[in-house]
C-alpha cells in the first residue's frame, strides 16, 4: 500500500489555481529555503538539484566525495521540510488554508472520497515545490513542447475500464507522481493509435520511502554477524553497508521530472512507473517498449534541437525516425527486432543532419 493511502490521503493533483499559488510563494520562498541551509548542504543542493549535475561530476571538485555529497543532499531535504515553518511561514499557512478550502469545495461538489490533507506532508510538498522551481524551468527549456500554450487536446482523455463492470474516470488517470503540474501537461503526438503526453511533476520519484527503523535493523543485523566475519574484513563490510544504505536513501530522494505516458482513446495503455529527471532526458535514458494501442512500439524523449533519432540493433539495419514535439516513436514488430525493439545504441542528429549525441545503452 502506498504511504499516501496509509495516511488516508488522496493523490495530490495540482489544479491551475493551486499551481499559480505555489509558484507565487515558491519564487519568494526558494532562495530563503536554500540560504537557510548550512554551507556544505547549500552548495550540494545547488550543484545537484538546481544545476542537475551528477554526483560523480560534483565529487571531482576538491574536498568532497560522492558518499558525502549524497548525505548532504539527503540532510538538506530533511532540513528544508522541518525548517519550512520558520521561513515565510505566513505564505505557507495561507497556501495550506487555500488548498484545504479547495478540497472542501470539491468534496461538496460530489468528490466524497477526497479527504483532508495532513499538515506535515502538505508543507513538505510545498517546500519541495518551492526548491524545484528553477529545476522545472530548466526542464521546460530542454523540452520546448512544455512551453507552448495549453490547448483542449492537452487534457488527458477519460479512462474507461470494463466490461463487465464498466467504470469511467472523467479526468483520466494521472501517473503516480507527486505535485503534477496539470497546466503544463502537453499532448505531444498521436501515432499508431496512441496519444503521447508529457506530464511534468515536482517529484517524479514514485518509490515508497523506507522507515529509518528498517535501516537501523540492517545495521544491527550486520553487527550481530560481525563475529562470524574474518577480522580483517569486518571494517570493509561495515563500510560497504554504509555505502549501500546511502545509495538506497539517495534513490528515494524527490526529484522534478517528466513522465512520457502513451494511452489510447479509452484512456488505457502504457502508464508511467516513474518520471525521467532532466539528467536522464539529456543522457537519452528514456526508452520504453510497449504496445499502448495494440501496436508494438519503442518510444522516448529527445531534447529540443534533436530532429532525428537512429536506433541501432545487432545484425539489423539501423532505423531512423523523426523526433516531433520532443517524442520519437518506432514501430517494432517483435518478430523482426530483438529485445522487444530496445536498441543497443541511439544517435541524435539536428535539423541539418549534424551529430548531437551518441548514446550506448548496453
Amino acid at each position: 500500500m502506498r504511504p499516501t493511502a496509509r495516511l488516508g490521503m488522496s493523490q495530490i493533483i495540482w489544479t491551475e489555481d493551486d499551481l499559480q499559488r505555489v509558484e507565487r510563494i515558491g519564487r519568494a520562498a526558494a532562495p530563503a529555503l536554500i540560504d537557510a541551509l548550512p554551507g556544505d548542504q547549500r552548495r550540494a543542493v545547488q550543484a545537484r538539484v538546481l544545476e542537475e549535475l551528477e554526483y560523480g561530476e560534483i565529487a571531482r571538485r576538491p574536498g568532497t566525495s560522492e558518499q558525502v555529497l549524497r548525505k548532504r543532499v539527503s540532510r538538506a531535504g530533511h532540513h528544508a521540510t522541518t525548517a519550512d515553518r520558520r521561513i515565510s511561514m505566513s505564505g505557507f499557512d495561507h497556501l495550506e488554508q487555500e488548498l484545504r478550502a479547495a478540497q472542501q469545495r470539491r468534496r461538496a461538489a460530489g468528490h466524497a472520497r477526497l479527504r483532508p490533507l495532513p499538515v506535515v506532508p502538505l508543507l513538505a510538498l510545498v517546500a519541495t515545490a518551492a526548491i524545484f522551481v528553477g529545476a522545472r524551468q530548466a526542464t521546460i527549456t530542454t523540452l520546448a513542447t512544455l512551453a507552448r500554450s495549453q490547448r483542449t487536446v492537452d487534457r488527458l482523455p477519460p479512462r474507461i475500464i470494463g466490461p463487465p463492470n464498466r467504470h469511467v474516470y472523467p479526468y483520466g488517470t494521472y501517473p503516480p507522481m507527486t505535485g503534477i503540474y496539470v497546466r503544463y501537461i502537453r499532448k505531444a503526438r498521436h501515432r499508431f493509435g496512441a496519444n503521447y503526453y508529457l506530464v511534468p511533476a515536482a517529484n517524479a520519484n514514485t518509490l515508497s520511502p523506507v522507515p529509518e527503523r528498517c535501516y537501523a535493523e540492517q545495521r544491527n543485523a550486520l553487527r550481530r554477524e560481525l563475529p562470524t566475519i574474518l577480522a580483517n574484513l569486518r571494517q570493509a563490510a561495515l563500510t560497504l553497508q554504509s555505502r549501500y544504505i546511502a545509495n538506497q536513501q539517495a534513490a528515494l530522494l524527490p526529484y522534478p521530472g517528466v513522465c512520457l505516458t502513451a494511452i489510447n482513446d479509452t484512456g488505457n495503455g502504457d502508464g508511467c512507473s516513474s518520471g525521467y529527471s532532466l539528467s536522464q532526458i539529456k543522457a537519452g535514458h528514456t526508452l520504453t517498449s510497449g504496445a499502448p494501442a495494440g501496436v508494438p512500439v519503442v518510444y522516448g524523449l529527445a531534447p529540443t534541437g534533436v530532429r532525428t533519432v537512429t536506433l541501432y540493433y545487432p545484425r539489423r539495419a539501423p532505423q531512423t525516425v523523426l523526433a516531433i514535439n520532443n517524442v520519437f516513436i518506432l514501430h517494432t514488430p517483435r518478430q523482426k527486432l530483438p529485445r522487444n525493439g530496445l536498441p543497443d545504441r541511439l544517435v541524435w542528429r539536428g535539423t541539418a543532419g549534424q551529430l548531437i549525441k551518441t548514446i550506448t545503452l548496453r
